[in-house]
């Protein structure tokens, strides 16, 4: 039996659910083949690199979520250039990584379903709390008692995949509805300023990082390696949250509050090894704490 998961991450925060989701798979005897799929270079990388649509049984679809929906780039990716043969007859499932909430992945999940897809499990984990209007709040950042959510969603997709289970995708608000049918979506609303970022010249160290996560090419590296935005910007928010020097700020965001963080393993070695309660959210001030400590003992 083998698996594809396809997902798209900013921080990476849906790479950890995504690898929660292959340990699974792997330790009910699946072969898996999980992708990123975040960028138009690694989109591209993906169709190479997946193996023909008959040797999958299972399919899955991961992402950040940008304005209440899919990552744009990545949902385009899966409703256009992914062919119908990798849905038709396969158990598809989604899952997302949030702010505030996932009320758009219906709208994935529903495409999956009319392209021939027994849809069975749709995940949420409201990961990332550092957006408007939660921007304000001191605890920020993820509990050691979060990062146990993605291995028991992974448990509960095994065994709804052994149960057989049909299911509908997550609904799409009538909300929802309106607005798509009215054609407003993440790139008008980007345009509108609601979605507008804007870059320090003074803090950027020219790491690249940005550039390399937008999902739509709209950064790059000016001519004296500090990062500018250009055209083509839907107000992700993707460069925000990969920036490690703070260098770019978002519409009612403080980057000296809001704290921006790679969800790597030193992170989660981090916050599992913090002396600290296990629901107790890491502060601004705990993190950098934390980060000072790391930094010392390297």
């Amino acid at each position: 039996m083998k698996a594809l998961i396809l997902y798209s991450s900013f921080t990476g925060t849906c790479r950890y659910y995504a690898n929660c989701y292959k340990t699974a798979l792997e330790q009910s005897g699946f072969t898996v083949d999980k992708l990123n799929a975040s960028t138009p270079e690694t989109r591209a990388t993906c169709l190479k690199k997946i193996a023909p649509a008959h040797e999958y049984d299972v399919v899955g679809f991961g992402s950040s979520i940008a304005m209440g929906g899919f990552q744009n780039g990545f949902k385009d990716f899966v409703e256009r250039d992914l062919s119908d043969d990798y849905l038709r007859g396969k158990r598809v499932f989604t899952f997302c990584t949030a702010n505030a909430t996932c009320e758009g992945a219906g709208v994935v999940g529903t495409n999956l379903v009319k392209r021939g897809g027994q849809f069975f499990y749709h995940g949420f984990w409201p990961s990332t709390l550092n957006w408007p209007p939660l921007a304000g709040q001191k605890g920020l950042l993820l509990s050691k008692a979060d990062l146990d959510i993605p291995r028991r969603h992974g448990e509960e997709l095994v065994q709804r995949l052994e149960q057989g289970v049909v299911t509908s995708p997550p609904s799409v608000p009538a909300s929802f509805k309106v607005m798509s049918h009215l054609g407003v979506s993440a790139k008008m609303l980007g345009k509108l300023g609601l979605g507008r970022v804007t870059v320090d010249p003074t803090r950027c160290i020219g790491c690249g990082k940005c550039v390399r996560t937008c999902p739509t090419g709209a950064m790059r590296m000016g001519p004296t390696h500090v990062a500018e935005k250009g055209a083509g910007c839907h107000g992700c928010f993707a460069c925000f949250n990969a920036c490690p020097s703070q260098a770019i700020t978002k519409r009612f965001a403080d980057p000296d509050k809001c704290p921006q963080f790679q969800f790597n393993d030193t992170y989660i070695k981090m916050v599992q090894t913090a002396d600290l309660p296990e629901k107790k959210r890491l502060s601004k001030t705990e993190w950098d704490a934390l980060k000072a400590r790391v930094k010392a003992k390297k």
